[in-house]
């Protein structure tokens, strides 16, 4: 992991706060990280090369970072207050939302599991 933020550093995309592993089908692995620097990125695991990055606004800190189905990165950023979706291959992004929450609220992102899910027809 030491190389790998070594080569996050000299690509300009910060320090990282957030980090989530995933391994493709293919067998291919990559981390997606944010950054205090309020950068979003995918990199590849072994070679720390950049699938794709995102530099979010100076004001809009990513509070979270996670992955949703295997192939949605998903982001909530501005003290909880926007999640997004990005597309996990090509990091286009999918939807945005601004949230609504109560001034004292904490900001947390919690996904479950679809496994975990069961729906009563």
């Amino acid at each position: 992991m030491r190389s790998v933020v070594l080569c996050m550093h000299q690509r300009f995309i910060g320090k990282v706060k957030h980090a989530v592993f995933h391994t493709q089908k293919t067998g291919r692995k990559r981390v997606i990280v944010s950054t205090e620097e309020n950068v979003v990125a995918s990199l590849d695991l072994r070679l720390g090369d950049i699938f794709w990055r995102h530099v979010l606004g100076t004001k809009d800190a990513i509070d979270g970072v996670d992955i949703a189905l295997e192939k949605y990165v998903i982001t909530l950023s501005s003290q909880g207050s926007m999640l997004r979706a990005w597309n996990l291959p090509d990091g286009q992004m999918v939807w945005e939302t601004s949230l609504h929450r109560a001034q004292h609220s904490k900001s947390l992102l919690f996904l479950v599991p679809v496994s975990c899910i069961s729906l009563a027809i």
